[in-house]
This record gives structure tokens, sequence and C-alpha cells, in this order.
């Protein structure tokens, strides 16, 4: 790439960071496109391309705490090359930096780096919720469903349960979650989303959805140009692993769940790993899907970046 050409492409992105991409996406400008990808071969986007011209980059970075390379997250990133300072949230809290930072703000507002009035937060709670936690008193919420539904649980309900059943209005409420994007999802699954836009452009990613008639559910993730459905598994009533009936310990810990579980996730374990999770992974296959079942996305999220290093 010759000097002219990338002061181009500089001038541009400095000037105009939101309109330069698509100005760089033109026909006319294919060249410096060919031009960046010979360049910088290892980038994964030619966004990412362009940042690491930019700011002078030969590589995305690697996490202070884990060695691995940072996902590359353009604008959206903590700083300005691209990239935040960790690959992941989980390595963000273990850096021992960010555990300076907040033992320093505590020495400075509370004069103790170890500050932790718990005795404050149960009275806040108590004066908020009325109780010691932030889910309140029990009692006076049994009460109050009793007063507007005539059930102290919202899933003894029969108006609630009939909601729930309707599938005219379960659509509807999915449709406007996605709308407004404003699925309850996860740090992790949030993570991983932005990692599967780099990997296959934004408009490839589709979160929640639905095909009635190949994969009737909610899929986490679909791929639209690979026709690719993912489920991301991390919460606890998907365990750990797929259900095998052939494996002792699996039959073993799901008899426990049917008879003596021990909490609420124990509880629909069968109705989840032993259940919704294999009707889902044999309708993938009578209809031929190509189909993911995600357990553990930090595996699955540096493979790529363990090849190259």
């Amino acid at each position: 790439m010759t000097e002219e050409n990338k002061q181009l492409i500089i001038d541009k992105f400095k000037n105009n960071r939101k309109g330069f991409y698509c100005w760089l996406l033109n026909k006319k400008r294919q060249y410096l496109i060919d031009d960046l990808r010979l360049q910088y071969p290892d980038a994964d986007s030619d966004l990412e391309r362009v940042y690491w011209l930019v700011f002078n980059l030969t590589s995305a970075p690697l996490c202070p705490v884990c060695g691995r390379k940072i996902p590359f997250y353009g604008g959206r990133s903590l700083n300005k090359n691209g990239y935040n300072n960790h690959c992941s949230h989980e390595c963000g809290t273990k850096d021992p930096k960010h555990q300076e930072r907040i033992k320093a703000t505590k020495e400075k507002i509370y004069g103790d780096p170890n500050y932790n009035n718990k005795e404050k937060g149960r009275e806040t709670c108590k004066l908020k919720y009325g109780g010691n936690g932030i889910r309140g008193n029990r009692e006076k919420a049994k009460k109050t469903m009793l007063e507007r539904y005539g059930v102290e649980y919202y899933l003894n309900s029969r108006e609630i349960n009939a909601m729930r059943d309707n599938k005219d209005i379960q659509e509807k409420i999915q449709d406007s979650k996605r709308k407004n994007k404003t699925f309850n999802t996860s740090k992790p699954e949030s993570d991983f989303y932005v990692y599967l836009c780099n990997i296959y452009g934004k408009s490839n990613v589709i979160r929640q959805y639905k095909d009635n008639e190949r994969y009737p559910f909610n899929c986490d993730f679909y791929i639209k140009s690979e026709d690719l459905f993912i489920e991301v598994n991390l919460f606890p009533t998907h365990y750990k692993e797929p259900f095998n009936e052939k494996n002792k310990e699996h039959l073993e810990y799901l008899q426990h769940c049917k008879t003596e579980p021990k909490n609420w996730v124990e509880e629909q374990i069968p109705l989840i790993w032993a259940g919704t999770d294999i009707l889902k992974k044999q309708l993938a296959e009578k209809n031929n899907l190509k189909y993911k079942q995600i357990y553990d996305l930090k595996e699955i999220c540096n493979e790529k970046y363990k090849s190259k290093r």
C-alpha cells in the first residue's frame, strides 16, 4: 500500500468516524480494501484492518490476565483503537489493577480499602423492599398476590398460565423484545454476540431466531449465511454438557433431581436438560439443520485465537 493511500484512509477515518466505512466500501475504492487485506492478512475483518492502519497496530493486543488475543469491538470498545483492555468481563474483574482501583476508591471514600458495610446494606433493603434482601418480605409479597390474583405464587394463577400457553401472546412478546433489544441475556452471551458479529458481520447474526417450520423455538443465535442454529446453554438448568442416557453419572444425577432436588435449578433439570434440550437436538437432526449446543463459551471464542498463537 502506498503512503498516499494510507494517508487517504487515515484522514477519512479521523474526519468522518461514522461515515468513513461506507465510503471505503464503495466499489470505486475496492483497490484500497485489497491493499489492506494484503498488508494485514491476520486481521479478522476489513474494519479491523482500518483500525490497525490508523492506530499503527500489527496484531490484536493480548489480554494481560490470560494472554489470549482480545476480540475486536471497533467503535463499541473502551479504547479508541477498537479493543477493550481485556478479552472478557471475567478477566477484567480478575485483573489485579482492577482490584487495586476498587480498594483505592474505598480508601478514598471510606478510609478503609476493605470497606463493606453489610449493616447499611440491610437497612437500605428494609427501607426499599421490606426485607433483608432485594426480594424483600416474602409474606408481604404473598399477601399482595392473594389480593390481586387469588394465589400466593404467580405460577399458580390460571390467568397467567393461560397467557404463558398462548402462542400468539408469546410470539408478540418475543417480537417486542427483538425489536427493542430487551432480551434477558447474560454478559458472556452478549460478549459471544459481539464475537459472532466480528466473525460473520452484524447483519448476518440474528438473536432469538425462530423458524416455525424447521425449528419452532427461540434459538439464541442464527447465522444467515451459514444457515446455522446456535443454542448457548450456560445456565445451570442445562447442566455442564448434553444429556447422555448411556452415561451412568447422568442417569444418577437425573434421578436425584427428580426425587430429591436441593433447589429450583435441580427441579428444572429434568424439564430442560433431559427434556427440551433433547427435543431441540432431535428436531434439528430430523430436519438436517446445522446446529450447535454450546456449554463453554471461553473455549469456543478463543479457539481461533489459539490456532494463531
